[in-house]
């Protein structure tokens, strides 16, 4: 797999593969030094074939850099291109959907967004954090991708790719990243989710082009308002806390404030292996790598000492449904193409082993009780076919009820139960869920916390509470629990 970090400033590349899906081992880095980013708007129809081809130049590049064999492609996108990196509190699916139209003022079919941090501490309501980008973005992205074979799987933002670096949740973080042309600030508190504030005055550029004096006078006067944010935003939110920041060593030297409020640096948790990458060096990478680690499972025993019990932490993928299905077709199309290449091979052997044995065979006279045999084996195989028909019939449609039972009581949580479940689709349309069920339990949290646990499992594929109801009668809630098939062959 690979990920590439497209900078305004520069492009980071990075091979890896991941190691039982506990561990990221590092293979193979390079910088491209330039930036593959559009410089003009794309909502335009000539706007849209720019970034197209600024796409298409990028995956060129990589290309001649690190041979894209096939590879799964994890894109990281700076977060100033997303319409939101924001968390808030929400009550219900939809609540999330009119909070997103409300701060991004576009229609849902406009963005594509993703949902990477859940959290509930006590007492406080349950929170999410959402990251959206444009859906014209994601189809320039996609189409460059296509042109030019590229197996991409991942859209993420910076934002989140370098928290899930860090590997330690159960914190506080204010990062600033400053590059040629723009900078963005992104708070982080355990208690709350991810949030960001641009700040494109600044810009290395911007800054480079003031008197010291004034250009430290305008950085703290940014920093006051961004910690006014983080403190409405995350209500118990440490006072003075240290700025992680991402920049030029050259620029963290050249103001006081900088000096100042630096943070000690980070460095690559136990769940990834940097490889060749200094151990200096490891900050500047962690945008770029930590994508890599989006299918590591952080609500296993080993992260407990770094993730709170209330908060979840998952992929920040904004690429929609639609573009997954086309990429997992061509996943395989390309499986079944070098089965395909063996199977040629292996017919060009068995054709010669046959060939010998008619040879052989010829000459050998078959007593007439085999022959007779034969005969009769011969007229049996129409009715021993369609046998076969049936069975391979039947096992298409096997609804592997006992499975999914076994699945769904292994992720449930303490606190909730079950009012009926339906496993199986006498319809069979494109569509249907493969399992429903009515879930009841006298805390709400729990579904979040049940949908998140079955969302991970293999098994199910678009896990969804598509309604939550309340009985007056008992004080419980009830809850619609819709679940898809996923990988059926484990």
């Amino acid at each position: 797999m690979i990920a590439i970090y497209v900078s305004p400033d520069q492009t980071q590349v990075v091979r890896a593969k991941l190691h039982k899906k506990e561990r990221v081992v590092i293979q193979q880095t390079c910088r491209i030094a330039q930036s593959f980013l559009p410089q003009q708007a794309y909502e335009t129809d000539d706007g849209a074939n720019r970034c197209i081809d600024c796409f298409i130049d990028l995956f060129q590049s990589v290309s001649e850099q690190i041979k894209l064999r096939k590879d799964d492609v994890y894109l990281v996108l700076p977060d100033y291109l997303f319409s939101m990196i924001d968390c808030f509190s929400f009550e219900t699916e939809d609540g999330i959907r009119e909070h997103i139209r409300s701060v991004t003022q576009k229609n849902l079919e406009e963005i594509c967004y993703a949902k990477p941090i859940l959290t509930a501490p006590e007492p406080q309501q349950r929170l999410v954090t959402v990251c959206a980008l444009p859906r014209k973005l994601i189809d320039c992205i996609y189409e460059a991708a296509d042109e030019e074979k590229v197996r991409l799987v991942s859209v993420e933002s910076a934002g989140i790719s370098f928290l899930r670096c860090t590997g330690i949740f159960n914190k506080e973080e204010l990062v600033l990243q400053a590059y040629q042309k723009q900078a963005t600030f992104t708070g982080y508190s355990s208690n709350g989710g991810l949030f960001k504030l641009d700040a494109p005055e600044l810009s290395l550029e911007n800054l480079g082009h003031m008197p010291t004096q004034d250009a430290d006078q305008l950085i703290r006067q940014y920093m006051v308002e961004f910690e006014s944010v983080a403190h409405q935003t995350f209500e118990f939110l440490n006072q003075d806390l240290p700025y992680t920041l991402l920049m030029p060593p050259r620029l963290m030297q050249a103001f006081p404030v900088f000096r100042e409020r630096k943070a000690t640096a980070h460095h690559f948790p136990d769940y990834i292996d940097p490889g060749d990458i200094p151990e200096e060096e490891d900050e500047l990478w962690m945008c770029a790598v930590g994508t890599l680690a989006q299918d590591i499972d952080f609500s296993s025993d080993a992260f407990l000492d770094v993730l709170d019990a209330y908060e979840s932490i998952q992929s920040g993928n904004v690429l929609p449904e639609d573009i997954l299905k086309n990429t997992q077709k061509y996943q395989k199309m390309q499986k079944a193409l070098r089965y395909t290449q063996f199977g040629i091979l292996g017919m060009s052997v068995l054709t010669v082993l046959e060939l010998g044995a008619i040879f052989f065979l010829s000459n050998v006279q078959v007593p007439p009780g085999l022959e007779q045999d034969y005969q009769s084996a011969q007229s049996s195989m129409d009715s021993i076919n369609k046998e076969l028909d049936l069975i391979h019939t039947r096992q298409k449609e096997h609804e592997y009820p006992i499975e999914a039972y076994a699945a769904l009581l292994s992720d449930l949580p303490e606190g909730i139960g079950f009012n009926s479940i339906e496993i199986g689709d006498a319809n069979k349309k494109a569509d249907s869920k493969w399992i429903k069920a009515k879930v009841v339990a006298a805390d709400p949290l729990k579904f979040q916390d049940y949908v998140a646990s079955l969302s991970r499992n293999a098994l199910f594929n678009g896990v969804s509470i598509p309604q939550i109801a309340s009985d007056s009668s008992t004080n419980y809630k009830t809850a619609d629990l819709t679940i898809g098939k996923g990988n059926l062959s484990q």
